[in-house]
């Protein structure tokens, strides 16, 4: 068996090697804890432009119904529908409804602009992490390195 000295640096070798382990180790998992994080973003960031789509085709759809109700009760209380004010107002539905629709998906868009710039953010946020890890793993190094070499120069100097 070693002496209490050589015990310590023995000690200050395991710390300094559990200490890097870990150093790392906390460094990857808080990357991939963003990296599922911004898969995550970049799918809602894909669900809300589909979305916005799906929505904007409802509006069109409901405009073309609006639009046919229009045209009907002109034409039944006897107005030609292909021209004059019965003419601008079905344009006017229609218009109007298409401008509807295009805001939709322009939000949408918007929205997933802001959520692939976020999954971005967090896409470095994981790289930094694990940077941070890997430095961290490199002080613990150094540092056990250090406490043991001190024990060195303490029991040469004891000599």
């Amino acid at each position: 068996m070693g002496t209490g000295a050589e015990l310590a640096a023995y000690a200050a070798f395991a710390a300094a090697a559990v200490g890097t382990y870990s150093a790392i180790e906390q460094g990857n998992a808080a990357k991939d804890q963003k990296d599922y994080q911004a898969a995550q973003a970049q799918a809602d960031a894909d669900a809300a432009a589909a979305q916005s789509e799906v929505e904007a085709n409802q509006i069109r759809k409901s405009v073309q119904k609006q639009r046919a109700q229009a045209r009907a009760a002109l034409a039944e209380s006897g107005v030609n529908v292909d021209v004059g004010t019965a003419e601008l107002v079905q344009s006017d539905i229609e218009q109007e409804g298409e401008k509807d629709a295009l805001t939709t998906i322009y939000n949408g868009t918007t929205k997933k602009r802001q959520l692939l710039a976020q999954a971005q953010g967090l896409t470095i946020a994981g790289a930094n992490a694990q940077n941070a890890g890997y430095f961290n793993a490199g002080s613990s190094a150094l540092s056990g390195i250090s406490n043991a070499s001190g024990w060195k120069s303490k029991t040469n100097g004891a000599k």
